[in-house]
C-alpha cells in the first residue's frame, strides 16, 4: 500500500483516484449497479480500498505495475462498468459536479475496412451491386473484432487474390478499394470515453455538438464531444475516463428484483435481496453448468469459442476461469488445449502417446503431451508451474 500511494503521488494521480472514487460512490449510493472491476486497475490495492474495484489483488496475486509503472509513464486507465440504465445518471452527476464546460465525451472515427471499401469502390465505378457484394464476401470475417487487411486477403491462395487474377473487373475494383482502406468514413461518439478538465475544455481542445440519437420521449439528443479522438487526447494533457454501459448488470439487477419480490423463507417471511458480494466462488452447480458450456448470457463467457473452451477445460474452480479469460485472445488460444490437458493430468500422470525413455522432450521425469511440440511443452510448463500447480 505504501508503495502504491508513493507511485500515485509521484505520478500526480491523486485527484484522478478521488474523482473516480467519488462517482463510483455516487452510483453505489443511488442504486446504480457497478461492476466489480476489470482490467489492470484490479491490481491496485488503493482501488480496492476505495471500493472502486471489488477484487482483492493480494488474494489473487495481481500486479500493480500493470496498472501504473513509474518506469513506463502512462496515464491510468480505470474502466468502470455501470448498468446501461444507470450510466446516463452517473454522467449527468459528473457533468453537474465539474461543470458542463469542463466535461465532454470523445469523438471516434469509423475507418474504411476492406469489405466496405470494396462495395463502395464497385458502386462508385458503376458496377452492379452484386459484383461488389460477391467480391466483399471473399474477404474473411473479422477475427475477435479485427478485420483482415487487403495485404492479407491478396496473398497467394486467398479467394480474393484468385478473383483479382482471373477477372479484370475485380482487379479494377480492388485496386481502387485498396486506396480507400484505412481512411476516415464517418464520426460518432465513443461508447464509453469521457474527459474531465480543471478548466473550460474550449481552452484546450476544439469541441462540437454530435447527434446522440433520441431520448425516451423521442426528442433529439446532442452531446458535446471533443473533435480530437482518443489517441491525441492524452498528449495534450487531457485525462479520459471510461464509463462503460454493461447490459449484463441490468439483467443481474432485474434478476435480484425478481428474487426479492418472489422469494419467501420457511416462515413465509421474504428472504430479501441477495447480496452479490457474498456469493460463493466455489458453487459446484455453477461449475457444472460452465463445464457444459451452458454460459449464454454470462459476461465474457458467452461466445461460441469460449463455450467450446469451457467444455475442453471443464472448470472446477475460480482460477480455471481466470486462466481461460487470460488465454482466450489472439496468440494465446492455442494454449487452451494445453491447459486443459495439464489440468486433467496435473502431476504429469502417464498420458496417451507416452514417449520412449530418453526422449529429450521429457522434462523432470514427465511425459510430453500427446502430439505436442517443444513450444507447446514450454507453454504447458509455464501454465502448470514446476510442481504441476496452476497459478492464479
Amino acid at each position: 500500500m505504501t508503495m502504491e500511494l508513493d507511485v500515485i503521488d509521484r505520478m500526480g494521480f491523486n485527484a484522478y483516484f478521488l474523482i473516480v472514487w467519488d462517482f463510483v460512490k455516487y452510483a453505489k449510493e443511488n442504486g446504480i449497479a457497478v461492476g466489480p472491476g476489470r482490467g489492470s486497475a484490479a491490481g491496485s490495492l488503493v482501488s480496492y480500498c476505495l471500493a472502486i474495484t471489488d477484487v482483492d489483488p493480494l488474494r489473487y496475486d495481481l500486479l500493480f505495475e500493470r496498472f501504473l509503472n513509474p518506469e513506463r509513464v502512462s496515464m491510468p486507465d480505470i474502466d468502470i462498468d455501470f448498468s446501461v440504465r444507470g450510466r446516463e445518471r452517473v454522467m449527468r452527476y459528473v457533468t453537474e459536479k465539474y461543470g458542463r464546460e469542463s466535461v465532454a465525451q470523445i469523438v471516434t472515427f469509423g475507418k474504411m475496412f476492406p469489405r466496405a471499401a470494396t462495395r463502395d469502390a464497385a458502386r462508385v465505378l458503376g458496377f452492379d451491386y452484386g459484383i461488389g457484394d460477391r467480391l466483399a464476401k471473399l474477404i474473411p470475417d473479422p477475427v475477435m473484432g479485427r478485420s483482415p487487411s487487403f495485404q492479407e486477403c491478396l496473398k497467394p491462395g486467398q479467394p480474393l487474390r484468385k478473383a483479382v487474377d482471373e477477372d479484370p473487373q475485380a482487379k479494377q475494383i480492388v485496386d481502387v478499394a485498396q486506396g480507400l482502406e484505412g481512411i476516415v468514413r464517418n464520426s460518432s461518439i465513443h461508447a464509453a470515453a469521457v474527459v474531465i478538465a480543471d478548466r473550460p475544455l474550449t481552452d484546450i481542445v476544439p469541441l462540437q455538438l454530435a447527434d446522440a440519437g433520441t431520448d425516451e420521449s423521442g426528442e433529439k439528443v446532442f452531446r458535446t464531444v471533443t473533435q480530437f479522438s482518443m489517441k491525441p487526447i492524452e498528449p495534450i494533457g487531457l485525462l479520459k475516463m471510461d464509463f462503460l454501459g454493461l447490459r449484463n448488470l441490468d439483467v443481474i439487477e432485474d434478476a435480484l428484483d425478481i428474487i426479492e419480490r418472489s422469494s419467501a423463507g420457511a416462515d413465509g417471511e421474504a428472504v430479501g435481496r441477495p447480496d452479490m458480494t457474498t456469493l460463493p466462488l466455489d458453487d459446484a452447480k455453477t461449475f457444472e453448468m460452465l463445464a457444459r458450456g451452458d454460459s449464454t448470457g454470462v459476461f465474457q463467457f458467452e461466445s461460441e469459442g469460449m463455450r467450446e473452451a469451457l467444455r475442453k477445460v471443464r472448470p472446477t474452480e475460480f482460477e480455471d476461469l481466470i486462466a481461460l479469460n487470460a488465454l482466450y485472445r489472439p496468440g494465446a488460444m492455442d494454449q487452451i488445449p494445453v491447459y486443459a490437458r495439464g489440468k486433467h493430468n496435473p502431476a504429469g500422470d502417464l498420458l496417451p502417446g507416452r514417449a520412449a525413455a530418453g526422449d529429450p522432450r521429457i522434462v523432470e521425469g514427465r511425459d510430453p503431451l500427446p502430439g505436442a511440440g517443444d513450444a507447446d511443452l514450454q507453454g504447458a510448463r509455464g501454465l502448470l508451474g514446476r510442481e504441476g500447480r496452476r497459478p492464479a
